[in-house]
């Protein structure tokens, strides 16, 4: 399986260090890894340097912060040009866990075989200093005012479930989708990015929730 995923960066190496090793430990290796620098200044380019050598790494050190929407935006532009099966998308603090890809892909096959409609877009379950982070997985509850609510957590006492908006942090898009729901728009600099790109998502029927794969959000919850 040719899977890739795309990592955006700004000054924060001691968590971009962890989130690659996360990501070089899965249980279904990665065929490509983008990560992309965000202009930091911590020590970050140098840091990079030393994956080099590794042809699964490819390394966008950006000449300014373009945000977490530019970055992804240039993430996700090389990715489609890769061939790529899915594409996870993530921040430098998502830790996930080693056999997340592989539970999100074995949740996925197990819908076709029932008979469930073909899978487009997945996500794990975010827990954020332990426990379930009900904000990341949302449902639009009015379209006319646009008002997003958070999936109630006891649906994540289901193997999985649906919902209308992810964050990037855990998303996984299938490559074949790519080119046609487009990149996320770079103008929105740092919020909302990952919601309008989840919006175009629907027409593909929606996004997946797989509750077993779990990553480690290593941030604090917003008071």
């Amino acid at each position: 399986m040719n899977n890739g995923v795309v990592i955006v960066t700004y000054n924060r190496m001691e968590l971009l260090k962890e989130c690659l090793a996360c990501v070089c430990g899965q249980t279904i290796p990665f065929s490509r890894v983008i990560v992309v620098n965000n202009c930091s200044t911590d020590g970050t380019t140098e840091y990079l340097k030393a994956y080099a050598e590794d042809e699964r790494v490819v390394v966008v050190n950006e000449e300014q912060n373009l945000g977490g929407a530019g970055g992804f935006y240039d993430g996700l532009k090389i990715a489609s040009e890769q061939n790529l099966d899915w594409v996870l998308i993530i921040d430098d603090d998502a830790m996930i866990a080693p056999d997340y890809m592989e539970r999100l892909l074995e949740e996925r096959e197990k819908i076709l075989v029932s008979g469930g409609k073909e899978v487009y877009a997945l996500a794990g379950c975010v827990r954020t200093e332990g426990r379930v982070d009900l904000s990341h997985r949302r449902r639009v509850t009015s379209k006319f005012f646009f008002v997003e609510s958070p999936v109630a957590g006891r649906e994540y006492q289901s193997s999985h479930f649906t919902c209308d908006c992810a964050t990037f942090c855990g998303l996984v898009i299938a490559g074949s989708k790519l080119e046609e729901i487009g990149l996320p728009k770079k103008e929105y600099f740092l919020w909302y990015d990952d919601t309008e790109y989840c919006l175009r998502l629907k027409d593909c029927g929606g996004i997946t929730v797989v509750t077993s794969a779990e990553l480690n959000h290593k941030t604090k919850f917003s008071k």
